[in-house]
C-alpha cells in the first residue's frame, strides 16, 4: 500500500466514523424528543438540552470505547 492510499483510507473511515456519530446524536435526540415534558422533567433534562446532552452521550461512549 502507498502512502496516499493510506491518507485516503484513513480520511475514509474518519469520514464513516462522523457520519456514524450523527447518526447516533440523531437517534438519541430523537427518542429524548418524543418524551414528554414531564418525563423530561424527571430526568433532569429541558426541551433546548436535549440536542446538547445526546452529543454528551454519545462523545462520552466513544471516549470510553478508545
Amino acid at each position: 500500500m502507498t502512502i496516499p492510499s493510506i491518507i485516503k483510507s484513513a480520511n475514509r473511515f474518519s469520514g464513516l466514523r462522523a457520519i456514524n456519530r450523527r447518526m447516533r446524536i440523531r437517534r438519541i435526540a430523537s427518542t429524548l424528543e418524543r418524551l414528554d415534558n414531564r418525563t423530561l422533567e424527571d430526568i433532569g433534562l429541558s426541551r433546548w438540552q436535549i440536542q446538547d446532552r445526546a452529543r454528551q452521550i454519545v462523545d462520552n461512549n466513544l471516549q470510553s470505547a478508545a
